[in-house]
């Protein structure tokens, strides 16, 4: 039961997840190296600003393709795009971890009350040290373990 609840790396799909509005994410080479490492599909996304539909179903059509039931969500920002995709994601029936240190936001003042909301709708909320930790404690192969170590 307990290994159920754990981040799996062969059940994983990162996203890093772009607003559209000409502001690309916060540089995050790590979640790219994490892709590398445990052979995990990464999704760049862009949200389609206005069009939230079309945007919402892009996106779950992605993940979908990846035969992944589990997503870490990073990118922009915590109080939108994220919230709209973590939403989406949730009601298609993925597993949501959402990486908080691999977030941005635009009002830092109120991260704990934007994860409120995600954690109360059914996101996990996550730091990357414990996405790390917990895929490599799970590892046989001591090489792999060794280079999650390295993303610390």
């Amino acid at each position: 039961m307990a290994n159920s609840l754990l981040i799996q790396a062969d059940d994983i799909c990162l996203i890093r997840l772009s607003t559209g509005n000409e502001v690309r994410p916060l540089p995050c080479p790590e979640i790219q190296e994490l892709s590398r490492i445990t052979s995990s599909p990464l999704i760049r996304f862009e949200e389609t600003i206005g069009d939230f539909q079309s945007s919402a179903a892009r996106l779950a059509s992605e993940v979908t393709q990846t035969q992944r039931q589990t997503v870490l969500l990073t990118g922009d920002v915590l109080e939108g795009g994220i919230t709209r995709a973590a939403f989406c994601l949730l009601v298609d029936g993925f597993r949501v971890f959402i990486v908080s240190d691999w977030c941005s936001t635009a009002e830092p003042q109120f991260r704990a009350d934007f994860e409120t909301r995600l954690r109360n709708c059914g996101a996990i909320i996550v730091s990357s040290r414990q996405v790390i930790n917990e895929m490599a404690a799970q590892c046989q192969d001591s090489d792999l373990r060794f280079s999650l170590s390295q993303l610390i």
